[in-house]
């Protein structure tokens, strides 16, 4: 009798044991189940906002395009300077070789 006394209590220890693993691993597996529905439920909530993530694309693209107006009307200005400075050159040339033959009568 007490042989199966003692088995019992073996077998009980080993259902003992198993069941905390199992509830270990339950407690894994639905930690990883609530990270994942997190994740599932982040990827609703930004798909639910594409208006905003629209409306912010909407203005970044109107501010690439001051910024292109901006940077268009300054390469026109450096052009504009370049050929008034070409002219200016050439006048100081010019009044350079013409006071030259002034000066050489």
């Amino acid at each position: 009798f007490q042989l199966s006394l003692d088995q019992m209590r073996m077998v009980a220890d080993e259902g003992v044991r198993l069941a905390n693993l199992c509830s270990t691993r339950m407690g894994r597996a639905q930690q990883m189940c609530k990270e994942r529905a997190d994740a599932v439920m982040a990827i609703d909530s930004f798909l639910r906002n594409t208006s905003d993530m629209d409306r912010k694309i909407k203005d970044l693209n109107r501010q690439v395009d001051k910024l292109v107006r901006f940077c268009n009307q300054a390469e026109q200005a450096m052009t504009h300077l370049e050929a008034l400075a070409t002219v200016v050159r050439t006048e100081e040339e010019r009044f350079s070789k013409g006071r030259d033959v002034w000066l050489a009568y």
